[in-house]
């Protein structure tokens, strides 16, 4: 029997102590975790953050199972509308913020989940 050449390959990187995982986020992603408050609500683990522009955000939820909508606050310079998302404890939802600007937001769904974001230039 002969096996394919990708299913030795990755069981000589088991046997030598190496993972493969899933393809991670950006490197430059900033993350905010969706955790549960001391009363048990839903917020932002940093629910201000600044970044630079070209950087994304990523919100990561603590518990699966839950959907979520991020919308931007009437006002903000910057515009943010996810739609609806479910994700679970493994899954994220990534944004990019490719231009300079302040964006608050919230989510439709909780509304103790509430954050700003700064976007500032990005350093040369």
């Amino acid at each position: 029997m002969t096996l394919p050449l990708h299913t030795i390959a990755l069981g000589i990187l088991l046997a030598i102590g190496l993972t493969v995982t899933p393809k991670a986020e950006a490197a430059d992603a900033t993350v905010i975790n969706i955790v549960p408050d001391d009363k048990g609500d839903l917020v932002f683990d940093k629910p201000d953050v600044k970044i630079e522009a070209g950087t994304s955000v990523q919100w990561v939820p603590a518990e699966g199972g839950r959907k979520h909508h991020l919308v931007s606050d009437e006002g903000s310079e910057i515009k943010l509308n996810t739609g609806p998302f479910n994700v679970t404890a493994k899954e994220s939802k990534t944004q990019e913020f490719p231009n300079e600007g302040r964006l608050s937001y919230q989510c439709l769904i909780h509304e103790t989940m509430v954050g700003t974001i700064e976007v500032k230039k990005a350093s040369e």
